[in-house]
């Protein structure tokens, strides 16, 4: 019941993207319910900005929707792994600061606000994946990095930006499809 909404408010949110944009969007949110979560929150805030974890109750979704890796982290564990992704530690910078120079040179408004959201919805996705525990998660620190690299190269080419984030949204998405376990270290 609760998945057609999310599909329609993510639906209404893609209406100013191009039709092949919306059906790849769409086919991402229904194959996988990060997608359809954080869009959906994504709309309701309307943000134009930037911000930091989006809070605990969006998390706690994933969380609790996993019930292997609870036996394995507790909320504590996976809440600390989720404010890592966002403001970093002594050797990574963190999601937030990463997305800030991604945009810092954005003069277009409508590129700027499509990245913001593109960002923000993918900032979320990934966190909730790579915050659970290493034999739990389908996405990796190694993978992290390596988008990470491939968005830095990119943040100061006109016109490749949004097409970098939507290949990294595609990214995500084989990611989440498959059943790799690979360490965290």
């Amino acid at each position: 019941m609760l998945r057609p909404l999310f599909l329609i408010g993510f639906l209404i949110a893609a209406s100013t993207a191009s039709a092949a944009e919306r059906e790849s969007l769409d086919k991402l949110a229904q194959e996988h319910q990060e997608f359809a979560w954080s869009i959906k929150i994504e709309e309701a805030n309307g943000s134009d900005n930037l911000y930091g974890e989006p809070g605990n109750n969006h998390f706690r979704r994933f969380y609790q929707a996993d019930s292997a890796n609870q036996k394995k982290q507790t909320w504590t564990q996976y809440e600390g792994w989720i404010k890592t992704f966002y403001s970093g530690n002594l050797l990574v910078s963190g999601w937030k600061s990463a997305a800030e120079k991604f945009c810092q040179n954005i003069q277009a408004e409508e590129e700027r606000k499509e990245a913001v959201y593109y960002l923000n919805v993918l900032g979320r996705v990934i966190a909730a994946e790579w915050a659970k525990d290493a034999k739990h998660a389908r996405i990796t620190s190694a993978d992290v990095q390596k988008w990470a690299t491939e968005l830095t190269t990119l943040e100061q080419k006109e016109g490749q930006r949004l097409a970098a984030l939507k290949k990294l949204a595609k990214n995500v998405s084989s990611a989440l499809a498959s059943d790799k376990q690979i360490s965290r270290n």
